[in-house]
């Protein structure tokens, strides 16, 4: 009886302990996209100038579309300010905004989702030197472990550029 109780209550943990989780990752959820909409709202106009007009004059340079990183790439706010065209790959050292963030590219026909990382950002090996035109990263630099060798990392995955 004891056993049976016991085994009853560990079951009953589980289940719980699942329907917890899945709910808190709901409410993170919500709390993220309002975050997302009022930031965005907010940093509007400099989001443009930097991101949708830079990456588009870079663009407009290479004369193809852009490969670009993104740090931290959350649930992806940032996908609203990128060019037509524009592939992305996301680095996260977290999974917990993945479906979240692969829902939201759905809502931005105009780039590419190409894969999401796992990893940090000072220990990107799984980014190919000189793979990506540009690294974007909002809300992130603060939080890294080590800054110096984020900013390593960043260099050595970005495509040289040729300047005549």
């Amino acid at each position: 009886m004891a056993l049976a109780l016991l085994v009853s209550l560990l079951m009953f943990r589980n289940i719980f302990k699942k329907i917890i989780g899945r709910i808190l990752k709901r409410i993170l959820a919500i709390l993220l996209r309002s975050f997302q909409e009022k930031y965005n709202d907010r940093m509007r106009r400099r989001k443009e100038a930097l991101l949708l007009d830079g990456l588009s004059q870079m663009m407009k340079d290479a004369g193809r579309p852009l490969h670009v990183l993104e740090i931290g790439a959350g649930a992806g706010a940032n996908f609203a300010f990128y060019p037509d065209g524009t592939t992305v790959t996301c680095l996260d050292p977290e999974t917990v905004f993945n479906d979240e963030l692969i829902k939201n590219a759905r809502g931005f026909p105009q780039i590419q989702l190409r894969e999401l990382l796992t990893a940090f950002a000072e220990e990107m090996a799984v980014v190919e030197s000189g793979s990506v035109d540009a690294v974007v990263s909002t809300l992130v630099m603060c939080s890294v472990r080590n800054i110096d060798k984020c900013l390593q990392e960043i260099v050595r995955v970005l495509r040289p550029v040729c300047i005549v």
